[in-house]
């Protein structure tokens, strides 16, 4: 596979098989299909989408803090701040060709944004500063384009995680203008996990082949259902593993237990605080927990994991 980026910048391309991998670019495509930013529920008729924005947000967060566990493995730092008026260091030309049959752009390295795009930056600065100076804001606006404005090929690039870094850090001034969250709302009166087990975790790279049928460009879709196109590559996988949770209740409760995933140590190996390695920490599983008796044991294996079940979107 060929990058368009050389010399100082190849280090970005340590993880260029996280950000290449199709089945997670699948699943980003399918999230946008499943939750359409366009979409009005008003407008058409539907219910309104309860949290919409909170679901918006924690789907991108939990992909940048994955982001930044794979910079970590391969002793890069985290990712950097999109700034409308510095270079982009790393460039990228994702050699693909759009629906139109048009290459994507591509965009060589230590590029100024405002150069390409003085309108869209000016634009996009000034709802910025709306954004911050309202604490009760429901929308947020970028620009973007080549395989980033593409829900198909977004995370390929980059500077998509350096856009979602900028976000995070919006979302994030906001949430610390509010209250910090009682023992009562937070807690879980009477159940206690005491002890955690978890199998050792092996990853690996594989050879996989993946349905490509779609992507060719070729005549009416009566000719596409009859064309099977597989295509091969490498992805990062994992062998399974279990976790043992050791719970105990004073009362029947039912309670949600979520297990996530951080890292200790940052990229020049150095030990993180929390406050320092919170925004890296991956939500991997999530199930529900009924206590009928004082105490019990949970097992749980990742193959049964449900949190990243495959979404069903018609095409």
């Amino acid at each position: 596979m060929k990058f368009w980026t050389e010399g100082d910048q190849v280090e970005e391309y340590r993880v260029s098989y996280f950000r290449e991998d199709p089945e997670l670019n699948d699943l980003f495509a399918r999230w946008h299909m499943h939750w359409p930013s366009w979409f009005n529920p008003t407008k058409y008729g539907q219910p309104e989408w309860n949290h919409r924005g909170e679901i918006f947000y924690y789907f991108h967060q939990q992909i940048l803090a994955r982001y930044v566990l794979e910079r970590y493995a391969n002793c890069l730092p985290t990712v950097e701040t999109l700034e409308w008026t510095k270079p982009i260091r790393a460039g990228y030309n994702p050699n693909l060709i759009d629906m139109k049959g048009n290459y994507m752009f591509t965009r060589p390295d230590h590029v100024n944004i405002k150069d390409f795009f003085p309108y869209g930056v000016s634009t996009t600065g000034k709802i910025e500063r709306w954004l911050i100076d309202s604490t009760d804001s429901k929308a947020y606006v970028a620009f973007v384009s080549g395989a980033t404005g593409n829900i198909l090929t977004t995370m390929r690039d980059p500077v998509f995680y350096q856009f979602l870094q900028r976000m995070n850090k919006f979302v994030h001034r906001y949430k610390t203008s509010l209250p910090p969250y009682s023992i009562k709302e937070l807690g879980c009166h009477g159940v206690k996990i005491n002890s955690i087990e978890v199998g050792k975790l092996t990853t690996f790279f594989e050879p996989f082949e993946y349905d490509a049928s779609y992507g060719l460009g070729i005549g009416p879709r009566e000719d596409k259902e009859k064309l099977h196109y597989v295509a091969s590559g490498v992805r990062l996988n994992r062998e399974p593993f279990t976790m043992k949770f050791k719970i105990t209740s004073d009362e029947t409760a039912e309670v949600m237990v979520r297990v996530f995933i951080g890292p200790k140590y940052d990229s020049e190996g150095q030990k993180m605080t929390l406050e320092q390695s919170r925004l890296a920490y991956f939500e991997i599983d999530r199930f529900p927990v009924e206590r009928e008796f004082p105490k019990g044991n949970r097992r749980k294996s990742s193959q049964n994991a449900k949190i990243y079940q495959k979404l069903s979107i018609e095409y």
